[in-house]
């Protein structure tokens, strides 16, 4: 996790976010890829479902839809395809069955990320600034495209809703509405600008605490209380027993002057009768 592109938490000292560590600097892509896309001067859109999900048992007409949607585009599609041929391919697509998704990224004619939604995509998507298309399946990818969407540089399309008319409309808005890429820039922008990267923090606070024995003065002194002590449940359990206690007072009170009340009216009509 990193603060950019979440939440701001209350952490401890002890906590050190290294979202990103993953991430290593681009390398140069394999010439074919490289000439691909440094030819897409209308830009180029990467498509990966990630290593589990093979799109060659895609349903057909799944397929279909990727393959009539990205033929209307100027863009040019790379996609991780697991075959050596697509059918009906347009001529503005090409396909392979391994593609190095990071190095892909980082180049400057990528404008769309087509992808899983899984984390160590989207965090190398998001180091690069690139709007992502998410086709959530499992795990936490619905909650990284959740956030995503809500910080507008994202969008999704569930599995089961994938249609040619709705592949249409997710591609023109991510890819003519300036918007999603200037969100995406933006927050790349704040993920990159740390005192160290990912790796050097993991580097430093290992050995800060090797240097320290552990750096006990970073743990809070929470840590060392009971789960009762911790919670308060002693606390409330003792201001519970006192309400119970006043409670039970009051009752008693209440009643002891409601039964000398009836007596002084008892005696009253008595005398009267009398």
């Amino acid at each position: 996790n990193h603060v950019s592109a979440s939440s701001a938490r209350p952490y401890l000292p002890n906590m050190i976010e290294i979202a990103g560590i993953h991430v290593e600097p681009a390398k140069p892509l394999p010439n074919d890829i490289q000439e691909f896309l440094d030819s897409a001067t209308d830009g180029a859109v990467l498509f990966s479902m990630g290593s589990i999900i093979q799109a060659v048992q895609w349903p057909v007409d799944k397929r279909e839809a990727f393959v009539k949607a990205f033929g209307k585009l100027k863009q040019k599609v790379l996609w991780k395809y697991e075959n050596e041929t697509l059918p009906n391919s347009p001529k503005n697509v090409k396909i392979s069955s391994w593609i190095p998704q990071r190095d892909i990224l980082a180049h400057p004619n990528v404008k769309l990320f087509i992808t899983h939604g899984g984390l160590l995509g989207a965090s190398e998507a998001m180091r690069e600034g690139v709007p992502l298309l998410g086709i959530p399946i499992f795990g936490d990818q619905k909650m990284n495209m959740a956030k995503a969407i809500s910080r507008h540089y994202g969008k999704q399309i569930l599995f089961d809703e994938i249609s040619e008319a709705k592949l249409d409309e997710a591609l023109d808005e991510l890819l003519n509405n300036p918007e999603y890429e200037k969100n995406a820039k933006m927050i790349s922008s704040r993920y990159n600008d740390r005192p160290m990267s990912s790796q050097e923090s993991v580097v430093f606070w290992a050995e800060y605490a090797v240097r320290h024995k552990g750096a006990p003065h970073f743990k809070a002194a929470g840590s060392s209380l009971s789960f009762l002590e911790f919670h308060l449940i002693d606390v409330y359990l003792t201001i519970l027993a006192i309400g119970l206690f006043g409670l039970f007072a009051f009752v008693k009170f209440f009643k002891f002057i409601m039964s000398m009340l009836f007596k002084e009216k008892s005696k009253k009509l008595k005398k009267k009768i009398n």
